[in-house]
């Protein structure tokens, strides 16, 4: 499979997310992972459709300006409370973009953060575009890890290891799912 193959493969995995909204967020052993959902139900832990589990650099930027990312999470906040776990700037900031901390997840109070486009590179980088000028910024920097994967609810994967994509089995039957009539 040639590297065209595999990000246009990737790019239309990730065209998933369009629509949906980043309704939580969870750090889990140094990884930070962003729930979406065309209908969240944030009090349900288990409620989404896609998870993306991020494994190396992120950012998320408005306007050419990085509002959070991986490197804040180990950094203290000026307002350091009870409630917020080890990275405590990360937190903050993630909360301060989406709404609140609730039992040590970021939960989106709001109705922004809507993905309206998707795109990726021949590294395995992903830009996850959303309103109000919002973007998730993804960049594997090794060639030998697990740089992310993006899970559905109901079972697969798609994702960027070892300096390439792939696609769960289970990943590509919910693609290629029709809708029920």
């Amino acid at each position: 499979m040639t590297c065209e193959t595999q990000v246009h493969g990737v790019r239309e995995g990730l065209r998933q997310l369009v629509g949906q909204k980043l309704f939580r967020s969870w750090n889990i052993l140094s990884t930070r992972y962003f729930y979406f959902s065309d209908t969240p139900v944030p009090d349900v832990k288990d409620e989404y459709c896609y998870a993306l589990g991020v494994h190396c650099a992120w950012r998320i930027t408005r306007e050419g300006v990085i509002l959070a990312g991986l490197d804040d999470y180990v950094l203290p906040s000026d307002d350091n409370r009870e409630d917020m776990p080890a990275g405590y700037l990360q937190e903050k900031k993630l909360a301060d973009l989406l709404g609140e901390i609730k039992e040590g997840e970021i939960v989106n109070t709001g109705s922004g953060f809507i993905a309206e486009s998707v795109d990726a590179d021949n590294c395995g980088g992903i830009r996850i575009n959303f309103t109000g000028g919002y973007a998730l910024e993804v960049f594997p920097t090794s060639s030998d890890e697990m740089a992310w994967d993006l899970m559905y609810h109901d079972g697969g994967s798609l994702g960027w290891m070892n300096g390439k994509g792939y696609k769960t089995d289970k990943w590509v039957k919910a693609e290629n799912a029709q809708p029920e009539t």
